[in-house]
């Protein structure tokens, strides 16, 4: 099980939302939170079957929260997008805001961003992964395996 302040679901995560704690942070003092404060934990991972995705998205929609730090980035190798678990971000995975990732240098950070043009969702305030500066202060969002949990 998941120790406050983490949350459990499906009994099989345990998600840190630290927009409960009132707390932002660039993504790299995000990440740094995520590893301070548990065992095996990180930004979290959005993986193929989107579970991830939709337990993320729907707290966002819940809390009316626009945007919010992931464990995506491309900082150890421009355009090579991965999870903070070191796997591969799908450049054509269907999460990604239209026309994103960019090709920008200096956004090379991923969060979930409402964008309500969405392409591959029917229906209003959904949320899409998007390359952004590192440096935002952003809400975000830590991510463990409930049996990695201490």
């Amino acid at each position: 099980s998941c120790l406050a302040p983490w949350t459990e679901y499906d009994g099989k995560y345990c998600f840190l939302f630290s927009s409960m704690l009132g707390i932002t942070h660039t993504w790299w003092d995000a990440q740094e939170y995520c590893h301070a404060h548990g065992w095996l934990n990180d930004l979290a991972v959005i993986r193929r079957d989107l579970e991830e995705y939709l337990i993320i998205a729907d707290f966002m929609h819940t809390h009316s929260l626009n945007e919010m730090w992931v464990g995506a980035s491309d900082l150890t190798s421009n355009k090579q997008w991965l999870w903070t678990d070191n796997t591969l971000v799908e450049l054509t995975s269907p999460i990604w805001e239209c026309g994103a990732p960019s090709s920008s240098t200096w956004r090379n950070c991923g969060a979930l961003s409402s964008f309500t043009n969405a392409t591959w969702l029917s229906g209003f305030d959904r949320k899409h992964l998007q390359d952004q500066d590192c440096e935002r202060e952003l809400f975000f969002v830590c991510q463990k395996d409930v049996h990695g949990s201490e």
